[in-house]
C-alpha cells in the first residue's frame, strides 16, 4: 500500500515537471530558436501524449477489474484509486496530443500574425522573462505547500493511536518533505 502512494505522489510530480518547459529551453530569446524549439517540443508532446493514453487505459482497466475482482474493502479502495488515476492519465494524455504544452498557444499566434522578425525575437524575449518568473512563483508555492502538508501529516501521525495509522501518515509526511525539498533547488 506504502509503495502504492508513494509511486503516485512521484508521478504527481512528473506531471509537474513534464508541463515545465521554460527550464527546458536554453537557446537565446530568438525567435528562430524559439520556433525550432518548439518544433521539437510539438513531437515530444505527441510521444509524451501516447504514452499517457496508453499507460491511462492499462491502468483504469486494470484497476477496474481489480476493483471487481478483490476481496476485501481497502484493496477495492486502492484498485478503484488506480482506476480513477487511470483516467486522469488518459485525459492528459489527450490533452497534450491536441493541445501541447505551455508554450503551444503562444507559438501559434506568433506564427499566424504579421509581425517582423524583430518584433518576434522581442516578443519571445518578454514571453520567456514572464515565464520564468511565473515557473519561480509556482516553485515556491509548491514547496511551501508541501512543507505544510507535511508538517500536518507529521502532525497526524502525533496524534494517531495506532500503529498502522501513524506510519501512514509518517509516510506521507516523508514524501511531502521530500517533494518539498525537491522544489527547494
Amino acid at each position: 500500500m506504502k509503495t502504492f502512494f508513494i509511486i503516485l505522489l512521484l508521478s504527481v510530480r512528473g506531471l509537474a515537471a513534464s508541463a515545465d518547459l521554460h527550464s527546458q529551453f536554453t537557446d537565446p530569446p530568438t525567435w528562430s530558436h524559439f520556433d525550432g524549439f518548439m518544433h521539437a517540443a510539438d513531437e515530444q508532446d505527441q510521444k509524451i501524449g501516447w504514452s499517457y493514453v496508453a499507460s491511462g487505459v492499462l491502468v483504469m482497466v486494470g484497476g477496474t477489474l481489480g476493483a471487481q475482482y478483490a476481496s476485501d474493502g481497502a484493496t477495492r479502495i486502492v484498485y478503484g484509486v488506480a482506476a480513477t488515476l487511470g483516467v486522469g492519465a488518459f485525459g492528459y494524455g489527450l490533452e497534450r496530443l491536441y493541445n501541447g504544452n505551455n508554450f503551444t498557444s503562444f507559438h501559434e499566434s506568433v506564427l499566424s500574425a504579421s509581425l517582423t522578425e524583430d518584433q518576434r525575437n522581442q516578443l519571445v524575449a518578454r514571453f520567456i522573462e514572464v515565464e520564468n518568473e511565473k515557473a519561480l512563483r509556482r516553485r515556491r508555492i509548491a514547496m511551501v505547500t508541501n512543507y505544510v502538508m507535511g508538517g500536518l501529516n507529521l502532525y497526524s501521525a502525533s496524534q494517531a493511536s495506532d500503529k498502522s495509522t501513524k506510519d501512514f501518515f509518517y509516510t506521507f509526511a516523508a514524501i511531502n518533505l521530500g517533494l518539498a525539498l525537491s522544489y527547494s533547488f
